[in-house]
């Protein structure tokens, strides 16, 4: 995809870095362009129960394959986004899942 530069923007397609700072712009209140992302805590809580159940489905049946997205989300989750939501009994359960589905 091509790259559009002038003297005070850079159009670039979004990379796996900007991540955090695509939700915290997403997460202002005054910004209403980015819909599709969660925004309050209900929202992200939400969204972590929907990707746990995304993990457990696409788990292999068979035990001695090692890989799953497991090992691939659970690092994700000590971002500062989820501060809010870190001490909840939901977001402790979903970690606690995809710890033990990592292994």
């Amino acid at each position: 995809m091509q790259v559009i530069t002038t003297e005070r923007l850079v159009i670039r397609p979004i990379e796996p870095g900007d991540c955090e700072a695509v939700h915290r712009y997403a997460g202002d209140p005054s910004i209403d362009m980015m819909l599709f992302l969660p925004k309050t805590e209900e929202e992200r809580l939400d969204c972590l129960e929907k990707m746990l159940q995304h993990v457990e489905k696409g788990r292999c049946a068979d035990p001695s394959v090692p890989h799953n997205l497991a090992w691939y989300y659970l690092p994700y989750l000590d971002q500062e986004r989820y501060d809010p939501v870190r001490k909840s009994k939901r977001f402790k359960a979903v970690k606690e899942k995809l710890a033990s589905i990592a292994k």
